[in-house]
C-alpha cells in the first residue's frame, strides 16, 4: 500500500495526490480506531473484573446474611430460655414467700417484710410482661430495658 501512495505522490497530479493524502489520513484514522478498540477492550475487562468483585461481595454479604438469621434464631432461642428460668425462679420465689408469710403476712410488721421479699418476684413478672409485649400487628416488640430489674 506504501508503495502505491508513493507512486500517487511522484505522479505530480494534483488528483493523485489528494488521493494518497486521503489513503494516509484513512490509514491514521485506521490505527486510531484500532488504538481506541485496544483501549475500549482494556475497559471491558476492567469492567469484567468489576463485576467478578461485585458478585463476590454479593455472596460475602449473602453469607453474612444468613450467618446473622443463624445467629438472631440462636439468640431468640435464648431469650426464650431465659424467660423461662426468670419465671420458674420468680414463681419457686413467690411460693416460698407465700408458704414463709402465709399464717402472718395480714400482720402490719410482716406486710412490709411480706412486700420486700415479693418484691423480686413482682420485678420480675413485670419484666416477662414487657418483654412480651406486642405492637399494634400482635408482633413480639423487643424491648431492650424489658430484663431490667432494680436492685438485680
Amino acid at each position: 500500500m506504501t508503495d502505491i501512495v508513493e507512486r500517487l505522490r511522484k505522479d505530480g497530479s494534483t488528483i493523485c495526490r489528494e488521493a494518497a493524502d486521503e489513503i494516509d489520513r484513512l490509514q491514521m484514522h485506521k490505527r486510531a480506531q484500532a488504538e481506541d478498540i485496544m483501549t475500549l477492550g482494556q475497559q471491558v475487562g476492567k469492567l469484567e473484573a468489576e463485576i467478578e468483585r461485585l458478585r463476590g461481595c454479593l455472596v460475602e454479604q449473602q453469607r453474612n446474611y444468613e450467618a446473622c438469621g443463624i445467629a438472631l434464631a440462636a439468640s431468640l432461642a435464648e431469650i426464650e430460655r431465659l424467660h423461662a428460668a426468670l419465671k420458674e425462679c420468680s414463681d419457686e420465689l413467690a411460693d416460698q414467700v407465700e408458704g414463709y408469710y402465709a399464717k402472718t403476712k395480714d400482720h402490719p410488721a410482716m406486710k412490709r417484710r411480706y412486700d420486700r421479699d415479693m418484691r423480686p418476684v413482682l420485678d420480675a413478672r413485670a419484666a416477662l410482661t414487657a418483654a412480651h409485649d406486642t405492637d399494634e400487628d400482635d408482633q413480639p416488640r423487643h424491648n431492650p430495658d424489658a430484663f431490667h430489674i432494680d436492685g438485680w
